[in-house]
């Protein structure tokens, strides 16, 4: 039986060429194999992984049955894409549009996930280098990290304008996360080994000194639990929501640089670029249980809705493990 489409995942990203970005869309589709991405095909009704190709400039549609891509949505001549995230009815994808030649880019594209092609750009104004996203439940609303102002932006899907910019000052503010009850967003910000708290309520910002290269983090499903990877510390820090305060750090060697959860929040996986390899954590336990090898420089994690599978984007190789 076939998924509804509006079973949406989270995103998958990667910030090492060649640049590979996830998004599952769940369907009939299994996939056993590493994939490396190839001509496009004609569409199915299979699974579709969203993958955002940073060397080509693209937008890929893949099938996760056949292994194939279907569809390429470009970016624009210029543009360099880094990340991609969907909302939770499938409709929309929006990809953030990280520079152009000569300049930090300013631009989020808007895709129709079903008719596969650009249908708006979202124009920031003042404020540059878009990386991190993240969208509401409901799907109202995005959010964006821009590295080149040191800041957070929440954005109204429906009107595609940036309603509220909060201040990180923090230096490479590089992802986002929102907490399990959507309370407050936590930015990664790798130069100041830090990540930022926002109460979307109040506006009140605040920094939460976690490790050195701070970049991956995800909230823990079902918790009160945002995690950091630290990558040039090699640990995780694990931040309480209620307080805003670390409350355990994992060791996990070596270059932790992405992170994601399992639908329950039981399992964390935890991407390690140097050593090639996924770590396995249990989330209650906060120990690495065992190590998945993968191939060379895995950044960009994505776990399938129904927690069977996990996805990594390998940058050195240009593929996708599973």
């Amino acid at each position: 039986m076939k998924a509804p489409l509006s079973q949406v995942s989270g995103v998958l990203v990667l910030s090492v060429l060649p640049l590979i970005v996830m998004v599952v869309i769940p369907g009939a589709g299994v996939l056993t194999a590493t994939i490396k991405p190839g001509p496009a095909r004609p569409p199915t009704k299979a699974a579709i992984l969203l993958v955002v190709d940073k060397s080509a400039k693209e937008l890929l549609f893949v099938n996760l049955r056949s292994q194939e891509v279907e569809a390429r949505v470009p970016t624009g001549d210029g543009p360099n894409p880094h990340e991609v995230v969907v909302t939770p009815d499938g409709r929309l994808a929006f990809v953030a549009i990280y520079a152009t030649p000569g300049e930090q880019g300013r631009v989020i594209q808007v895709v129709d996930v079903n008719e596969r092609k650009e249908i708006a750009r979202i124009d920031l104004g003042e404020y540059r280098a878009p990386h991190g996203l993240a969208v509401s439940r409901d799907g109202s609303r995005l959010y964006v990290t821009v590295e080149g102002s040191q800041a957070l932006l929440e954005i109204d899907v429906p009107t595609r304008k940036v309603l509220r910019a909060f201040k990180t000052d923090q230096d490479v503010s590089h992802m986002v996360a929102l907490s399990a009850d959507e309370r407050k967003a936590y930015v990664a910000n790798i130069g100041s080994g830090s990540a930022t708290a926002v109460d979307l309520q109040t506006g009140t910002v605040s920094q939460i000194p976690t490790g050195a290269g701070a970049e991956g983090i995800a909230a823990r499903p079902r918790s009160d639990e945002v995690w950091v990877t630290n990558r040039a510390a090699n640990t995780i820090s694990v931040i309480d929501t209620k307080t805003d305060r670390v409350t355990h750090i994992i060791e996990c060697a070596e270059f932790p640089i992405r992170i994601a959860f399992d639908p329950a929040g039981i399992t964390a996986f935890v991407s390690c670029a140097r050593s090639n390899d996924i770590a396995v954590i249990g989330g209650h336990e906060k120990t690495v249980f065992y190590r998945i090898a993968t191939g060379r420089a895995p950044i960009g994690l994505l776990v399938a809705p129904d927690g069977q599978r996990v996805y990594a984007a390998n940058t050195r190789d240009g593929t996708i493990t599973v």
